[in-house]
């Protein structure tokens, strides 16, 4: 467990499944683009030139977005936590983190990474109103009172647990505490 925090799965309820899923398909089918290199890295790489109208010659290096790898994906406060780590393929990393980094290919991996960031950032947001165990319409719960275990539950399936989970929207605010809005 030196690297990721895999071995031990997902660890959330079924009810975000097809959240999940969604997520990672949405980061499977991302863009791919081209970035301009100079011609001693296209010879070295072998890449074909691109003439252009007026007869200049650029070479460009495509790049398919990267890798998403999960280092851990849990629930914590009742909402899905997904962490996770990007891996390019070794021509672009080089390109954009190596000794002669290219600036247009340092901005691309961050384009890349604010991309992905927003997928998993729309995911984390929908697991706050679908119960995590059922898939159902949900809302956040707490077991006992607000120190409590906090879980986004449908209502009618919260009933049945064992934890006395109540709807945090059902607390009343405690005297020193503003109402919420």
């Amino acid at each position: 467990m030196n690297e990721t925090c895999m071995c031990w799965g997902f660890d959330h309820g079924d009810g975000w499944y097809n959240i999940i899923d969604s997520m990672c398909s949405a980061m499977t089918y991302t863009y791919q683009t081209s970035i301009e290199v100079d011609a001693l890295r296209a010879i070295a790489w072998n890449l074909e030139p691109t003439k252009w109208g007026d007869g200049e010659v650029k070479y460009y290096l495509d790049v398919q977005g990267p890798q998403v790898i999960a280092d851990q994906v849990k629930e914590k406060f009742g909402t899905l936590r997904f962490y996770f780590h990007l891996e390019f393929e070794p021509r672009f990393c080089e390109l954009a983190y190596g000794e002669n980094p290219l600036p247009a290919a340092k901005e691309c991996a961050e384009r890349y990474s604010s991309y992905i960031d927003g997928i998993v950032h729309y995911a984390e947001c929908l697991t706050e109103r679908t119960c995590e165990e059922t898939g159902k319409e949900g809302e956040m719960h707490v077991s006992g009172n607000r120190n409590g275990w906090y879980r986004t539950l449908n209502r009618e399936h919260a009933k049945t647990l064992n934890r006395n989970y109540v709807p945090v929207a059902d607390i009343p605010p405690e005297k020193d505490e503003e109402p919420s809005l």
